[in-house]
């Protein structure tokens, strides 16, 4: 048997465990009613605060971050990598689409899988509530790629399915030790 929408609701359950006693109450020592308005709006107002706290709890984020690795494979140390780190925050599965950095010539270095021999991650992928993925990117092509265009990282990303953009810091110490900076002008 199906129950009606408002019996599976827990708020309506919570609303009715606090009414309960104070009816009761009523009821058997036979006092007047005239507080039950304003209890009810006391109730309903503290409900709606609760409803808002959840709404804004099960917004969608993204926490992005980058760091350095170099990883060792089978007692063998690799070429640096420079790794984004995402993190689905929130309380819903986020699919992400693509990640990269931007840079200041208003150019992207996107992620592509078949660029990383590191543990490649296929794109679209999906992260559930507090899961962790980590994109690689082989810092010697990065640097490469960066003299060619002349340009510096300003942040990393990572885009979802609705076209969202999570940006994150790149840690400085990544940016003056590993990549070209141009000069400065004078």
């Amino acid at each position: 048997m199906r129950y009606p929408e408002i019996l599976r609701s827990k708020y309506f359950w919570i609303t009715v465990a606090i009414f309960i006693p104070f009816i009761t109450i009523c009821i058997m020592e036979g006092k007047n009613w005239d507080w039950l308005p304003v209890y009810g709006a006391i109730v309903a107002t503290i409900v709606m605060f609760w409803n808002v706290y959840n709404i804004f709890r099960d917004r969608r984020s993204v926490i992005v971050y980058t760091k350095v690795a170099f990883p060792i494979i089978q007692d063998t140390l690799e070429d640096e990598h420079i790794i984004i780190q995402a993190i689905n925050d929130g309380r819903r599965p986020i699919i992400i689409t693509s990640v990269g950095f931007h840079l200041s010539s208003n150019n992207n270095l996107v992620y592509a899988a078949s660029a990383s021999y590191l543990k490649p991650i296929s794109l679209p992928t999906k992260l559930e509530e507090n899961e962790s993925k980590a994109f690689y990117f082989l810092a010697k092509a990065m640097k490469d790629s960066l003299r060619n265009m002349d340009a510096v990282i300003e942040y990393a990303w990572v885009e979802d399915a609705t076209n969202n953009r999570y940006k994150g810091e790149v840690n400085k110490s990544i940016i003056e030790t590993f990549w070209y900076m141009p000069p400065s002008p004078k």
